[in-house]
């Protein structure tokens, strides 16, 4: 696996040059934002070298070839390109609902979840998730009363930050309850690219709006470049109408070549991706392990969830020793939700040296704290 060069100048990295302002520290390790260190693929390097080799970035338009790439691999016409899943979920949301419109999400959340849906100035309500025997589970009968009361679930699938993927009866008792209240679901699927176990897309049912990118297993997310697939034809064209009418575009020339690249022959760096990954995966439950830490096994992607309550008595507790005594930087469970204030995400995405010796140097120290 090659990597990328974390230190080059001017790169506008955010995980990598922003971390230390951020969190207020000095030299951390960046393990937090959801994006990986691995190198995109040689032969994606070598396309954008031939269209820099061009000189221009004028206007650019959606070939035809672009789209019929993704119409292919997704088996589906009803596909539309965006600028990023975030931007989508915003548009959705103004497409189908109005100010009073509930939107529902899982607890733990992705934060940014949250605060889409209140630019879009709608009321949130949350569903916790069950916590069984270190694996997440819907509660269903809790769900039923939040989206009897609401437009649209906004589903995170696979589920971010727990990694959990949900299995086909999970889903389609989801669809169920939803079509029961005439809910629309959004289902966010950008992880699904790299699992560890089976995978389910929610595309074939008939309510549902899918959301996905390949930003995560490709490292592409500053592109900005993801798609809609919307099987419901009426929904379809509302969508469509809804973006042609506020001329919202979606064509970069940059990230389309990317994408058509990417769908065209990604599938052994896909593969190298999620092996490497798998394996940091592995040593990072045995160090865990080993130090009897409570964690959630990743189903999918490289994001860990890791409970570190028995250890801390105050989240600035937790802060000061990731950021002052181990020097590490990962996304603080706070983040998603009050409740998941012991939590970590941490972002293993990375050099497997690097990844190992942050693991060790967390667990070193948190005898002390019991």
């Amino acid at each position: 696996m090659n990597f990328i060069n974390k230190h080059q100048d001017n790169i506008f990295s955010e995980k990598h040059q922003l971390v230390d302002e951020y969190y207020r520290g000095q030299d951390l390790v960046p393990m937090w934002v959801a994006e990986t260190d691995y190198a995109l693929p040689e032969y994606i390097k070598a396309s954008l070298y031939k269209r820099i080799d061009h000189g221009g970035f004028g206007y650019s338009y959606i070939q035809d070839d672009t789209l019929s790439v993704l119409q292919e691999v997704f088996q589906t016409e009803n596909i539309m390109l965006d600028n990023g899943i975030m931007k989508s979920v915003f548009e959705i949301i103004k497409c189908f609902t109005q100010e009073s419109d509930s939107i529902v999400v899982f607890s733990p959340h992705y934060h940014h979840f949250i605060t889409t849906i209140e630019l879009a100035n709608r009321p949130i309500k949350t569903s916790e998730l069950l916590d069984i025997d270190n694996r997440y589970y819907i509660d269903f009968e809790d769900l039923e009363s939040k989206i009897s009361q609401s437009k649209v679930l906004l589903f995170c699938s696979p589920h971010n930050p727990t990694g959990r993927i949900w299995n086909k009866q999970e889903l389609e008792r989801v669809y169920d309850l939803c079509k029961k209240y005439d809910v629309l679901i959004i289902s966010d699927e950008v992880h699904s690219t790299m699992n560890y176990h089976e995978f389910h897309t929610m595309q074939n049912f008939d309510n549902v709006i899918v959301l996905n990118s390949p930003s995560k297993t490709f490292n592409v997310a500053g592109l900005k470049q993801s798609f809609i697939i919307v099987e419901n034809n009426r929904l379809f064209k509302q969508l469509s109408c809804h973006y042609q009418t506020n001329k919202i575009k979606s064509n970069n020339v940059v990230s389309l070549l990317v994408l058509s690249d990417i769908y065209r022959n990604g599938q052994k760096y896909q593969a190298e991706v999620i092996q490497y990954t798998k394996e940091n995966l592995e040593c990072c439950y045995q160090i865990l392990l080993g130090h009897q830490v409570r964690f959630h096994y990743t189903e999918s992607s490289f994001l860990l969830w890791i409970d570190l309550s028995k250890y801390f008595k105050s989240d600035q507790q937790l802060i000061d020793y990731m950021i002052t005594n181990c020097k590490i930087a990962p996304t603080f469970g706070s983040t998603f939700g009050a409740k998941y204030k012991f939590y970590i995400r941490l972002n293993i995405g990375c050099e497997r040296k690097l990844c190992i010796n942050s693991l060790k140097k967390i667990v070193s120290g948190l005898d002390r704290y019991v």
